[in-house]
């Protein structure tokens, strides 16, 4: 597989890796909402939740490729661990992986996590966003995407396990990215009335609430 050098040659190849070794998703729905504004995601968590900016993050820096597991706090009593398999990678201020359509997957070892949320892009191999999509899987089978770069975020009164986050549109190399990330306990989930329905699936329920 060819390689890709950064910027200035700096730090290791950023790799591209074949759509066709990835594991294909399934689609189910969840017993939550599914926030695309910041203001009213913040509204349905609880205080004392763990944000992450990735203060001092830098292209390449702390993360050159090399490190496939990177853990995550603990900041109020959160904490949790990024893996990518080819290499996890740092843009400016976010996290992504050192290798074209691999997947970047959080984990919440710490459990109870019930609100989750980010802005999560999908990049090129210098760390800009790029108008493709960006598909965000949770462990239950629940799928979320995006195109280019917004803010995503889940609410759920089961806990969540895992997030996967995964940029793999075969037109052009890119890269998956996560920034300004929450990590937390959500309030009482709104009444239905108080939410865009987008489906049902067997007994679950996949609510997104409208923009303002």
């Amino acid at each position: 597989m060819p390689g890709r050098e950064p910027p200035q040659g700096r730090g290791r190849d950023r790799n591209n890796l074949r759509i066709g070794d990835l594991t294909p998703y399934s689609s189910s729905s969840f017993g939550g909402v599914i926030w695309n504004t910041e203001a009213e995601f913040l509204t349905a968590i609880q205080p004392g939740y763990y944000l992450e900016d990735f203060v001092g993050w830098t292209y390449g820096a702390p993360l050159d490729g090399g490190q496939t597991d990177y853990d995550f706090g603990p900041v109020n009593d959160w904490l949790w661990h990024a893996y990518a398999s080819r290499g996890l990678w740092s843009n400016d201020s976010a996290l992504s992986t050192n290798t074209a359509y691999d997947h970047l997957v959080i984990t919440f070892p710490g459990g109870d996590v019930t609100a989750v949320a980010g802005i999560f892009a999908a990049t090129d191999i210098y760390g800009e966003t790029i108008p493709y999509d960006v598909i965000i899987t949770l462990d239950d089978g629940t799928v979320h995407t995006i195109t280019g770069e917004g803010f995503v975020g889940f609410t759920t009164d089961i806990p969540i396990v895992s997030i996967t986050v995964a940029a793999d549109n075969s037109e052009v190399q890119n890269w998956p990215e996560v920034g300004h990330f929450y990590v937390g306990s959500s309030q009482p989930i709104p009444e239905p009335a108080t939410v865009a329905l987008l489906g049902i699936a067997g007994l679950g329920l996949l609510a997104r609430r409208r923009r303002k």
